[in-house]
């Protein structure tokens, strides 16, 4: 706990202070710095990772973030915010997935996470508007 970890993205970079830890159970966090691209349209607040053993090798991990909306009006901008966070979230997993089997799989190179097909990529979203 107190420990500062930096994250990097495709986007920038997220640091995190760890204010939390249940061992094998979660891990908390609050952000105290973000220098990414979604600065204009929300802010990340905090978040935790839930750690659930399903197996005697495997768990699953669920994350949860808490930001703070910029845009208005909410109910136009929380379907495409939802989007946002789900492809994220989906990113840092993956990532976490990947590293995890890296002992067992180190002939193979971890190729950077994609998107599945079916997902269309979110348009930008402009922060400031001209009446």
């Amino acid at each position: 706990e107190g420990e500062v970890v930096r994250c990097f993205y495709n986007a920038g970079t997220i640091s995190k202070r760890i204010s939390r830890v249940e061992k094998n159970r979660r891990l908390s966090f609050d952000v105290v710095e973000a220098n990414i691209r979604s600065e204009n349209y929300t802010t990340l607040k905090d978040g935790s990772f839930e750690i659930e053993p399903i197996g005697d090798a495997q768990s699953r991990i669920t994350l949860t973030t808490r930001y703070e909306r910029k845009l208005h009006p909410g109910f136009f901008w929380e379907p495409i915010e939802r989007k946002v966070i789900h492809t994220l979230h989906g990113h840092v997993l993956e990532g976490m997935r990947r590293k995890a089997e890296v002992p067992a799989i180190k002939e193979k190179p971890i190729e950077p996470y994609q998107p599945p097909v079916d997902e269309k990529p979110m348009p930008r979203v402009a922060a400031n508007f001209e009446p």
